[in-house]
């Protein structure tokens, strides 16, 4: 059963914690890729607990996962949609995107953003690059 949960930010719906823990589940293997490529940041258990705290979104295609996360820019009240990990087939991952680019406007984001290889962008109609993300990694080098 879905309900709206009214955040600081809209309303969203909120699917019952155990069917999205097993869609986690399901799904933790891409995202782990995606996670493994920028650096150990994030770990399976911290990220659900993120998801189930309502930090993020976890959105599902049968063959790929998109986590988001809200950001409101306290000094201007911007709102962003950042899709922080990613993962999973690519034509499964662009019906996300579709799907969170109409959730996006209903909660009043301006924005969404990704972070992410160059592939992506090359994948994604409307996006343009407007930085570079550089990692200097002190325990190697």
């Amino acid at each position: 059963m879905a309900v709206w949960d009214d955040r600081e930010y809209g309303p969203q719906v909120v699917r019952s914690l155990h069917s999205t823990r097993r869609e986690f589940r399901r799904v933790w293997p891409w995202l782990q890729a995606a996670a493994d490529r920028y650096g150990r940041t994030n770990t399976m258990d911290g990220v659900w607990a993120r998801i189930a705290d309502g930090e993020c979104q976890l959105w599902v295609e049968p063959e790929a996962a998109v986590l988001t996360v809200i950001d409101v820019y306290r000094d201007t009240g911007l709102r962003d949609v950042r899709c922080w990990l990613a993962g999973g087939r690519i034509d499964d991952a662009l019906k996300i995107e579709d799907r969170i680019t109409v959730w996006a406007k209903t909660i009043g984001a301006e924005r969404i953003l990704i972070t992410g290889r160059r592939g992506w962008l090359r994948a994604l109609d409307g996006y343009e690059e407007t930085m570079t993300t550089m990692v200097k990694d002190l325990h190697h080098g």
